[in-house]
């Protein structure tokens, strides 16, 4: 072996160590961050759970895990229509293991991480840079067309209720267009040049959105009964209750995806949420309930990464790639 090729060895294993250590820093700042909303927001969580019996609470946390689970679901159906078929167990070590990224001040990190956990299974990026784009917009829209179960509610009343309808129905129509027409996705990328290099050519007739939008839809009814689990016992019973716990939160979720800077919205969803529910359980208790449901979100999204080793082999290798297939 020449000299030449030794130090040129020793540059690549020198490099995957860099790798493998800032992947790691990576990995220490999000928990950091994530440790630190837990902390912060305890004294509050705390006092709910005072107010909250232990069985609603501990029936919330399952549903919040249902609903994150469904969500995982969501961007791994969208792989699959993009050609990436990734096991089940290791896709949920990509998807939660990102999921920590939400804590770290920056919307982006969840995805960043995503997209460089992903590319260790053999998802290119431009893929994951789809599939994160093309999940977040069903999520989206999705949120919006739930809203239809709270339109008119008196903490609403800033917004014409015609307005409100207005969001609704184009959210609906857009909706629809994916789930008949997913080739306008290819058309769409492909005419902005910004996007045309690569994804365009990742999306051109694209795979059936129908499982994702499936997907989608059911994370919000998941959430809403998360909600309405907590908030039955202050007041927030029956099917009204449901209805608001569900179109509520789904609102909730999209003010706070819009507050780019602030680490998983924290706080802008708790303001929405007190907000709408107010109304029907009074300030105080939606308080609690919207501050308790962070806590317990956190909480399922930490359980279900660390469920992830125990996980059946039948489920998929603990390192499994991706097949690529035809979309």
């Amino acid at each position: 072996m020449s000299a030449d090729t030794g130090e040129q060895g020793a540059v690549r294993t020198r490099g995957a160590a860099v790798k493998v250590a800032v992947r790691w820093l990576l990995i220490a700042v999000a928990v950091f961050f994530l440790g630190r909303a837990l902390y912060l927001q305890w004294p509050a969580v705390s006092d709910a759970l005072a107010e909250i019996p232990l069985g609603a609470a501990v029936a919330s946390v399952v549903a919040a895990a249902l609903a994150v689970s469904i969500s995982g679901q969501q961007q791994r159906s969208i792989l699959a229509a993009l050609g990436h078929r990734l096991p089940l167990r290791p896709w949920m070590r990509v998807f939660y293991l990102a999921q920590l990224g939400k804590y770290v001040p920056g919307t982006a990190w969840a995805y960043v991480a995503q997209m460089e956990l992903g590319r260790k299974k053999g998802i290119d990026r431009a893929s994951s840079v789809l599939a994160i784009l093309l999940g977040a917009g069903l999520t989206v829209l999705l949120a919006l067309v739930a809203g239809l179960l709270v339109l008119g509610a008196p903490s609403l009343s800033w917004l014409p209720v015609a307005a409100q309808v207005a969001v609704v129905v184009l959210a609906a129509a857009a909706v629809l267009v994916l789930a008949v027409r997913p080739g306008v996705v290819g058309a769409v990328t492909r005419r902005v040049p910004a996007l045309a290099s690569r994804l365009g050519e990742v999306f051109p007739a694209a795979g059936s959105l129908r499982p994702a939008i499936g997907w989608s839809a059911a994370a919000w009814g998941a959430y809403g009964v998360h909600l309405w689990l907590l908030a039955a016992p202050t007041g927030l019973t029956g099917a009204d209750g449901l209805r608001l716990a569900v179109g509520g939160f789904a609102i909730a979720w999209v003010c706070g995806f819009l507050a780019v800077l602030v680490p998983a919205g924290v706080g802008v969803r708790e303001a929405v949420l007190v907000g709408l529910l107010a109304g029907s359980i009074g300030s105080g208790p939606a308080l609690a309930v919207a501050v308790l449901s962070r806590f317990l979100i956190i909480a399922a999204e930490v359980g279900l990464l660390a469920l992830v080793p125990f996980l059946p082999s039948a489920v998929g290798g603990r390192s499994g790639a991706a097949t690529v297939v035809e979309p």
